[in-house]
């Protein structure tokens, strides 16, 4: 112990040269096989990279060029649709008689010349619009509405007041000289509406007096955004149904699942916001927004239920 005693007075010197030693020992024994470990992950890896194909020879032209040839075939059936679309509409836009020949060879809403009689047609067409509005009236069977007086063999089925139809105002004025973008959008409410109730008359045909009708009484009709309304049952239905379309313009009605779909959003709206009451029978599978409803656009005609069923 004697002998080591000088050895132990330095311990702290022996140690810390042991210290200092250790790092840059243990850094060049490691940095051999670290350095190795590196170069061959790298090395894989940009073996893998060079495996894959640079893109010439592979599928992904031809898979373009298919897409493309789809996408041609999709617009072309769309343009069909469309076309058929159209032919279907256009044998429902009726002018009245003293007009139809010369509205027959206008394109749809442009204005007439002189050369094509647009004078005649300037002057006849407000002649002839109260009675197209009692035609109109008149397709649903409608109850007399204490103003309106139908003859007395007809059948009533349904009560409308002819003043609940939508109509131009300024088209009943006394010498009203209408433009030819009103008188296009005056008849076109007139085809729109025709359509509407031709469906409402067809859900009748059955019927022989307001008693065994199937809609029984049709509120005013209304124009939201571009589709016609006719609401059946409650008079609040109007109100309603006019507050919450304001209120919600991100509602779409021009299709089957659009109105499916705008019509489950209205109903917890009538709940919640206007305290409908959805009981109905007690075995009922879901709850009614009780009330029917008829809408036109040019999309076509639907008839609404009362547990949102859409036709």
């Amino acid at each position: 112990m004697d002998k080591l005693k000088p050895i132990l007075a330095q311990k702290f010197w022996i140690l810390f040269s042991v210290a200092l030693i250790m790092p840059p020992v243990g850094y060049f024994m490691t940095k051999g096989k670290l350095a190795d470990e590196i170069n061959d992950r790298k090395t894989k890896l940009e073996s893998a990279f060079t495996g894959i194909p640079a893109g010439t020879g592979v599928p992904n032209d031809s898979w373009s060029k298919a897409l493309n040839d789809i996408n041609e075939k999709q617009r072309l059936h769309n343009r069909r649709a469309n076309q058929e679309l159209w032919a279907k509409q256009h044998e429902r836009m009726f002018w009245p008689k003293d007009i139809t020949p010369i509205m027959a060879k206008v394109e749809y809403f442009k204005d007439l010349t002189e050369e094509q009689k647009g004078g005649q047609v300037l002057y006849k067409y407000p002649l002839s619009y109260q009675s197209q509005l009692r035609a109109l009236w008149e397709i649903v069977d409608p109850l007399d509405d204490g103003v309106n007086f139908r003859d007395s063999d007809k059948r009533r089925k349904v009560a409308f007041p002819m003043s609940d139809l939508h109509f131009s105002n300024n088209m009943l004025v006394t010498n009203f000289e209408p433009k030819f973008s009103e008188i296009w959008a005056a008849q076109e409410d007139i085809w729109l509406q025709t359509e509407l109730l031709n469906a409402i008359k067809r859900l009748n045909a059955n019927s022989i007096s307001q008693g065994d009708a199937f809609v029984k009484k049709l509120d005013k009709i209304q124009l939201f955004g571009n589709s016609y309304f006719g609401i059946a049952g409650s008079a609040a239905h109007h109100l309603v149904f006019e507050n919450i379309l304001v209120r919600r313009a991100e509602l779409r009605f021009g299709s089957k699942m659009e109105i499916f779909d705008s019509f489950c959003k209205i109903h917890p709206l009538l709940k919640d916001d206007h305290f409908l009451n959805p009981k109905e029978e007690d075995d009922d599978p879901y709850e009614s927004s009780q009330l029917t409803a008829m809408i036109a656009n040019k999309s076509g005609i639907y008839a609404v239920y009362s547990m949102r069923e859409v036709f």
